[in-house]
């Protein structure tokens, strides 16, 4: 059958097994290091505030989300780092897509909610540590859970649900252009996707800034940034629709052109 050629599950959890075995030792240094990283973080923050409470936990969780998932995300296609690897990496008897989709799975299906229990865990064992050594603000410490984070989140979507896509949509498009990072670049993939990143964001601040001088030339110095809000329809506004638009492109774009930089490498 044609789509044997493309995807066979038996050959995809071959390969997803043969990843499990090869790297289980990178992915046990990455878990350990992030989880005691976050471990002294929520620690340090316990005993800086006489009462820690959900929001101290929300900007940290935060925080770890972004600084985990983008580590985790960009050193993914890790046999792709030198001459041997990449032998080793076209070698593997799987079709591309099987290869893209064992990555985009361990990376971030699987990754991204092993990071939630991470925290949770974390911020117990944080809590419970500080106790035992009847440490006084550990005591006064709220213990975290996700139930408040969940209120929180349907709090905001009430208040203001408009924001909950732009949010999602902009997470989605950093993983994304992450993912896709860890495919273009061979050698050093974080911190070059990072740079590229930061590259993107400054190209994309300064042409705002040369329209707000063109557009209102009156209204701005330097570099000022000026940006009408206005309503498009019903509850839409302009710049809610950029983020919509942006994200879901971006989407589109970044994903396919990762894989097909992966099958350009196998050529």
């Amino acid at each position: 059958m044609e789509l044997n050629r493309y995807f066979n599950f038996k050959r995809f959890f071959r390969l997803f097994r043969q990843d499990i075995l090869l790297n289980y030792k990178t992915y046990g240094y990455y878990i350990a290091g992030i989880a005691i990283a976050l471990l002294f973080v929520l620690m340090f923050g316990i005993l800086v505030n006489r009462s820690f409470n959900f929001n101290h936990y929300l900007p940290i969780f935060i925080f770890f989300m972004l600084i985990a998932g983008v580590v985790g995300v960009t050193t993914a296609f890790p046999l792709t780092k030198t001459q041997t690897g990449m032998s080793s990496f076209l070698l593997q008897p799987a079709s591309h897509f099987e290869k893209f989709m064992v990555q985009f799975i361990v990376r971030i299906v699987i990754l991204f909610p092993f990071l939630i229990i991470i925290f949770w865990i974390d911020a117990h064992l944080a809590k419970s540590i500080l106790t035992i050594f009847e440490v006084e603000r550990a005591l006064n410490a709220e213990l975290f859970n996700y139930t408040d984070m969940i209120n929180y989140i349907f709090k905001n979507v009430k208040d203001n649900g408009e924001l909950i896509p732009v949010i999602l949509l902009s997470v989605f498009s950093i993983v994304s252009f992450a993912f896709a990072g860890s495919v273009y670049f061979n050698r050093y993939k974080m911190f070059k996707t990072l740079i590229a990143f930061g590259l993107l964001v400054f190209v994309t601040i300064v042409f705002a800034v040369v329209l707000s001088h063109i557009f209102y030339p009156s209204r701005v110095q330097g570099f000022e940034l000026e940006m009408n809000t206005y309503k498009i329809f019903w509850d839409l506004y302009n710049t809610q629709f950029y983020f919509y638009v942006v994200g879901v492109l971006s989407s589109l774009f970044l994903l396919p052109f990762a894989f097909y930089k992966l099958k350009e490498k196998e050529v």
